[in-house]
């Protein structure tokens, strides 16, 4: 597949879960949380959020900096769409639908750059590429994102029947801090959580995981799964009588440099 195409594919794939996406985004919204709260106190300028989906950073950054010109980035039309409804008709944001591999921003022109669970379906060399040259000398980039050992308890389930679980594998934390590493942006280090739901009904848990379109591949295809067994394993993997759904997250802050760093 091109990368036009799975581009499209994943555009695609979360303008159908952007009607319910709202609903069944809980742990997007406590990562959102989590994401703010660790950002200093913000001086006017603007704010470009990657990935906006139905405007959940946006919301939290509205709320608290009245000063700050709010730009809301997002693949998904569907997405766009759904926080076009969400917000009111004078709504302080910009909506714009873009790459965000390819952002279609001038450079040097934000100040601050958000992101929360989005760069895991980008190329992220690429994505951080399009934040550095977006970004003002002196800009910060503040990034939560999905890592390797998201959806364990899934997809230990999938791996015992025998069978590819349709979620994608993610980046490992090892592989981020080398990506990073490639550009001139200059980390101040990663920090880990583990953000985790459950329910108690088989059926909730497979809606929440297509409500927020975590199905939706990068690479390979995959057979439908048993219902029955994978019902019972998943439990298992859960260690009781509920469908555990897990986030692995890295909290990233990235400043692009006054000056370039020289490479030795």
């Amino acid at each position: 597949m091109t990368p036009t195409a799975l581009r499209q594919q994943i555009g695609d794939a979360f303008s159908r879960a952007a009607p319910e996406y709202h609903r069944h985004a809980t742990l997007q919204h406590t990562a959102a949380r989590h994401l703010v709260e660790m950002m200093p106190a913000l001086h006017a300028g603007r704010i470009l959020d990657i990935g906006c989906g139905t405007g959940a950073v946006l919301n939290h950054l509205a709320e608290q900096h009245q000063d700050i010109s709010l730009y809301g980035l997002d693949l998904a039309a569907g997405m766009l769409n759904q926080a076009r409804r969400t917000w009111s008709d004078d709504s302080p944001v910009r909506w714009v639908q873009g790459n965000a591999e390819m952002l279609p921003l001038a450079e040097q022109g934000m100040d601050y750059v958000t992101s929360c669970l989005a760069l895991q379906w980008c190329d992220l060399s690429l994505a951080l590429a399009e934040i550095e040259r977006v970004l003002k000398p002196g800009g910060t980039a503040f990034i939560c994102t999905l890592l390797r050992g998201s959806f364990h308890e899934f997809n230990q389930a999938c791996h015992a029947l025998g069978h590819q679980s349709p979620i994608n594998s993610f980046m490992s934390l090892a592989d981020v801090e080398r990506t990073i590493a490639m550009t001139q942006l200059v980390s101040a280090g990663v920090q880990l959580r583990t953000l985790s739901e459950h329910s108690h009904v088989f059926t909730d848990a497979l809606r929440h995981l297509r409500g927020i379109g975590a199905n939706t591949r990068l690479q390979g295809t995959c057979h439908p799964l048993p219902a029955r067994r994978l019902q019972a394993v998943w439990q298992e993997a859960s260690g009781g009588q509920r469908y555990t759904i897990s986030y692995r997250v890295g909290f990233l802050q990235l400043t692009r440099p006054s000056k370039n760093r020289t490479t030795p």
